[in-house]
């Protein structure tokens, strides 16, 4: 008897420590306290050295030998001439006052429309919510400094925004097509019926052509082939010259352009004579621009600080506008994916996350590609040729909680 009681104790003793265990280590097991995931995405990350600094080029002023009253380009922005090509037709001063104020107003339509259609960069529906944005703020800080100038113009890269989204959104481009042909029309028109006589402008040499006048057309990139960290400030301080009378447009004579800009002297290792360098400048109606550079010229270190001069011969209407422009110098290209710092572990001497796989926690081994102090994510790499070790696209990336380990079961639901 007494022996069965014993043993009905213990049993009652036994129980009582599985539930306990249940209680108290089990859930522990099974626990999702304090366990966040991400997914993780595949990327393509520059890792770029963003500077200021000025354009310069070899560029020619042209102007008519008479007053310019209406000009209609027969090249466009960007083309390249040859001597002796026929820029622009352009009338007299002797058209009529009424006539000069409504051919402007048709020559700015006509200009926006042309840019707004045939601008050759693309931009996805979300960039161009984001530059139209920034057009409508400028406009609006441009128009309360009451130059009308400067409103007009800052109100056509608000409108030409707002059709290239239209284009883009609906795919139909026949509508401002429409609208290019009659202003072009009404210019025509109002020309032939016109007293003005008309006049021709030639080019007196080869390159490439625009309209376009900023006022620093005297600064030649052949003068600058070696400079200081201060004298690319002083160049970016220079004021502009006055337009010419009867101005026309401009050639850029040579093929050849440069950049100067200010770096760190912490960079001077990497930037070296001859070196090419991808250089990425964002232009306003024209979007990201990517251009190949060779470095021409390096200085030495004053202050802390090297002046780079970067040359280029690719050559577009876009670059065309770029003057005082901030870029980035892309110093490494890196593909594969993003996660968070916090992500990465270690696990016997290995870098690595750990990834909610069904109902477990799997390590998988990642090469850390890129990592930076001043941002809180890492490009990593998949560090492991077995399948159920790879990390993956959309794998689901543990960024945070206690107790990790392969292996260990959590509770998903």
């Amino acid at each position: 008897m007494n022996s069965k009681v014993s043993r009905a104790f213990f049993w009652i003793f036994i129980a009582l420590v599985l539930v306990y265990l249940m209680i108290s280590i089990v859930p522990s097991v099974f626990s999702t306290e304090g366990i966040s995931v991400e997914t993780a995405k595949a990327i393509t990350y520059e890792d770029a050295l963003t500077v200021s600094g000025i354009v310069l080029r070899s560029e020619t002023v042209v102007t008519s030998s008479n007053p310019l009253v209406s000009v209609d380009y027969k090249v466009s922005d960007g083309d390249r001439v040859g001597k002796g090509d026929v820029l622009a037709a352009y009338s007299s001063s002797e058209t009529s006052s009424s006539d000069r104020l409504l051919l402007n107003s048709l020559e700015r339509r006509i200009a926006l429309y042309s840019e707004s259609l045939f601008s050759t960069t693309q931009y996805d529906l979300k960039t161009l919510d984001s530059k139209t944005k920034g057009a409508i703020n400028a406009y609006l800080d441009v128009s309360r400094d009451g130059n009308l100038a400067d409103t007009l113009n800052a109100g056509e890269d608000v409108m030409s925004f707002f059709i290239k989204r239209d284009i883009k959104a609906t795919g139909d481009t026949s509508y401002y097509k429409a609208i290019l042909a009659n202003c072009e029309t009404s210019k025509k028109t109002i020309l032939q019926g016109s007293s003005a006589q008309q006049y021709t402008v030639k080019s007196s040499g080869s390159g490439y052509f625009t309209s376009r006048y900023d006022g620093y057309e005297f600064l030649n990139a052949a003068d600058y082939t070696s400079v200081l960290p201060e004298d690319v400030r002083n160049l970016c301080r220079v004021s502009p010259q006055t337009i010419p009378e009867n101005y026309v447009g401009k050639l850029q004579r040579s093929t050849t352009w440069s950049y100067l800009c200010v770096v760190d002297e912490s960079a001077a290792e990497r930037l070296k004579v001859g070196i090419t360098w991808t250089l990425v400048f964002d232009v306003p109606s024209h979007g990201t621009q990517r251009v190949p550079m060779k470095i021409s010229s390096v200085s030495s270190p004053v202050n802390g600080e090297i002046s780079v001069i970067f040359t280029s011969t690719d050559f577009n209407n876009a670059l065309f506008s770029l003057r005082f422009a901030d870029a980035k110098i892309v110093l490494q290209t890196y593909s594969g994916f993003r996660i968070k710092r916090d992500a990465i572990r270690i696990s016997e001497g290995q870098s690595g996350v750990y990834v909610l796989s069904g109902a477990k926690l799997v390590f998988k081994p990642v090469t850390v590609l890129f990592r930076s102090d001043e941002s809180d994510f890492a490009v990593v790499a998949a560090n492991s040729t077995v399948a159920l070790r790879t990390l993956l696209q959309n794998d689901s990336v543990v960024v945070g909680g206690k107790d990790i380990y392969d292996g260990k079961v959590v509770n998903i639901n």
